[in-house]
């Protein structure tokens, strides 16, 4: 359950790098 909330990347690998990135140092 937390990995899904702490693993946002899945939707956000399609978009890029920038996107992903962003949202996973939050």
């Amino acid at each position: 359950m937390y990995q899904a909330m702490r693993c946002p990347a899945v939707p956000d690998f399609t978009k890029p790098t920038g996107s992903f990135r962003l949202k996973g140092t939050k």
